[in-house]
C-alpha cells in the first residue's frame, strides 16, 4: 500500500522504469480498487462548489497573483527569523530589543519584495517553484506539493496522478495479455463511475493513451465510448473547471526538469503549454 500511495512521486523523475514483469489480473485489480477508493474519498474532501478557476503555474512570473504569494512568502519567512532572534535573545529581553529587531526585519522585508532576484530566491525557499494556483470564491490559495501533502487539494491531486502513473505501466507493456489488463483497468473505472466521479479520471487516462498513440481513430469498444460521452462534455469547454484541472494535472506531470520537479526549474525551462494536450482536444472536437 505504502508503493501505491507514493506512485505520483515517480514522475518527478527520468529513468523510472515504466514497464514491469508479467502482472496479475486478480491482483491489478485489487489494487486499482484500493487507488480507487482512495482517489474518491480525497476527491470528495475539495470544497468543488467554492472553486472557480485552475491552473498550474511558476512563481517566476509577474501578476498579481503572484505578488499576493510574496507578500505571503515574504511575511513567513521574516516572521520566523524574528521569532528566532527573539528566542536566541530571550535570556535578557527587552521591549527596545524586540522593536528594534522588528524595525529591522520590516525594512528587510520590504527592501527583499522589491528586488526581484531576492524576491523570488524567498519565495521558492518558502515554496516550490510552481505549483496549482486555486481560485476560490474569496481567495486565491498557492498550492504547493510537499513530500507528505496536508490540504485536501494535493491530496486529491496526489491520489489522482497515483491512479494515471498506474495505468502508464499498463500501456507501456506490449503482451498481448497486458493490452486485455489495459482494458480491465479502463472497465472497472467505468463500473465505479457514479454520478460521474470518476469522468476527469478517465479523461486524464485516455490522454495518457493518446499520448502514446495518437490516432485516435483506430480505438474502438470502451475506449471510443469515452471519448464520445466523457472526454466531449468535459474538453470542449476550455472554461470548465475539470478542463483546468485535466491540463493543470498534464503541466504537472509533463514538466522537464531534468529529474528533480522543483530545484532546476527557471522561468525559460519550465514549459507549461500543452501542445500535445491541444492537439487531443482537437482530436476530441473532430469526433464530436
Amino acid at each position: 500500500m505504502k508503493v501505491l500511495d507514493n506512485l505520483y512521486q515517480n514522475f518527478s523523475y527520468e529513468g523510472v522504469r515504466i514497464d514491469t514483469e508479467k502482472w496479475d489480473t486478480e491482483g491489478i485489480i485489487y489494487d486499482l480498487g484500493y487507488l480507487l477508493d482512495k482517489y474518491l474519498l480525497k476527491k470528495n474532501n475539495v470544497k468543488w462548489k467554492n472553486i472557480k478557476s485552475v491552473r498550474f503555474d511558476t512563481i517566476y512570473k509577474e501578476n498579481n497573483d503572484i505578488k499576493k504569494t510574496a507578500y505571503k512568502a515574504i511575511g513567513i519567512y521574516f516572521g520566523i527569523v524574528f521569532g528566532l532572534s527573539v528566542n536566541i535573545s530571550f535570556y535578557k529581553i527587552q521591549i527596545k530589543i524586540i522593536i528594534f529587531l522588528f524595525c529591522i526585519y520590516a525594512i528587510m522585508a520590504v527592501v527583499a519584495y522589491l528586488v526581484k532576484p531576492i524576491r523570488f530566491g524567498l519565495m521558492s525557499t518558502v515554496y516550490f517553484k510552481c505549483g496549482y494556483f486555486v481560485e476560490y470564491c474569496n481567495k486565491i490559495k498557492y498550492e504547493v506539493g510537499t513530500i507528505t501533502p496536508t490540504s485536501d487539494w494535493y491530496m486529491f491531486i496526489h491520489s489522482l496522478e497515483c491512479i494515471l502513473y498506474f495505468y502508464k505501466i499498463a500501456i507501456n507493456k506490449s503482451d498481448q495479455e497486458d493490452v486485455n489488463i489495459e482494458k480491465k483497468i479502463i472497465e472497472y473505472i467505468v463500473s465505479r463511475n457514479q454520478d460521474g466521479n470518476c469522468d476527469l479520471l478517465l479523461s486524464l487516462l485516455l490522454y495518457l493513451k493518446f499520448e502514446k498513440n495518437d490516432n485516435i481513430h483506430t480505438w474502438d469498444g470502451i475506449h471510443r465510448i469515452i471519448v464520445e460521452k466523457i472526454c466531449c462534455p468535459i474538453f470542449v469547454n476550455p472554461n470548465s473547471i475539470q478542463y483546468q484541472i485535466a491540463n493543470s494535472v498534464i503541466c504537472d506531470i509533463n514538466r522537464d526538469t531534468n529529474g528533480d520537479k522543483n530545484s532546476n526549474i527557471t522561468s525559460n525551462q519550465l514549459e507549461l503549454k500543452n501542445e500535445k494536450f491541444f492537439k487531443f482536444c482537437k482530436c476530441i472536437k473532430d469526433i464530436s
